[in-house]
């Protein structure tokens, strides 16, 4: 998401380093701490590149979030993706706000989880192993703490995630994604 971009440009503005979005602390301390070390570059931005690049970025998101709705409202299938891997688009993490992009943009929570899940698996051509529940297909599931269907934000409230038959809780999975890997000591 181009917003990753500019929040990387205040940041070495700024100098300090921006904040994940990362409501459940999965994010694992390498990357959090490149965000630290980029904020401290140089990126030759100025304050009134800054308030170009914002008015810039908040006309294309309301371009795009119209856009977005006409195509919904056309029947068009939308699949759920995100520029992870871009400036503060992190793996992970960074579906949170491409959900509420697309709610922000007039989709209801039913809609946007329905792109999200059985309109994504089809785009990518697996509607036959995943995207629904149904029997014979994968059971990846997550258990959250709040309806996602009232409010698209409450996706972000993640308690255990079922993969591959196995239950985990979001504090064992975060603990795994946060610890450093082990390596073993040249003998």
């Amino acid at each position: 998401m181009p917003r990753g971009y500019l929040r990387m440009s205040e940041a070495t503005l700024t100098r300090q380093a921006p904040a994940a979005d990362d409501p459940n602390h999965c994010v694992d301390p390498v990357t959090l701490a490149k965000l630290t070390e980029t904020a401290a570059l140089d990126a030759g931005v100025t304050h009134e590149d800054m308030v170009r690049r914002q008015a810039g970025l908040a006309r294309r998101e309301q371009i795009g979030a119209a856009n977005l709705k006409r195509v919904a409202a056309a029947g068009i299938p939308i699949a759920l993706g995100t520029d992870a891997g871009n400036p503060l688009t992190l793996h992970g993490p960074s579906v949170y706000a491409e959900l509420e992009a697309m709610q922000a943009a007039g989709l209801t929570p039913p809609q946007v989880l329905v792109s999200a899940t059985r309109d994504s698996a089809r785009a990518l051509g697996r509607e036959k192993d995943l995207g629904t529940v149904e029997k014979g297909k994968q059971a990846d599931l997550l258990i959250l703490g709040a309806d996602p269907a009232a409010d698209i934000k409450n996706v972000r409230q993640v308690r255990y995630v079922m993969r591959g038959g196995a239950l985990r809780s979001i504090a064992e999975l975060s603990a795994l994604a946060t610890t450093p890997p082990q390596t073993e000591e040249a003998e």
